[in-house]
């Protein structure tokens, strides 16, 4: 299992990650945590959450 954080601004995501639509919704400077994992069968998933800088509060997740 692998995890890192990541600090962005809305210009710097792509839509793909997290749709204009909800970005709009969110803070203008969002913490993006990823977790990933590859199982016994050798498939990977991953999973981001966005979290309140502050209060850590999860906000969104992909």
């Amino acid at each position: 299992m692998g995890y890192e954080e990541y600090d962005f601004y809305y210009e710097e995501l792509d839509g793909l990650l997290i749709s204009v639509e909800h970005l709009k919704k969110l803070l203008n400077l969002l913490v993006l945590e990823i977790l990933s994992y590859v199982n016994e069968q050798g498939y990977e998933g991953i999973a981001g959450m966005v979290e309140e800088e502050v209060t850590r509060r999860l906000l969104y997740e992909v």
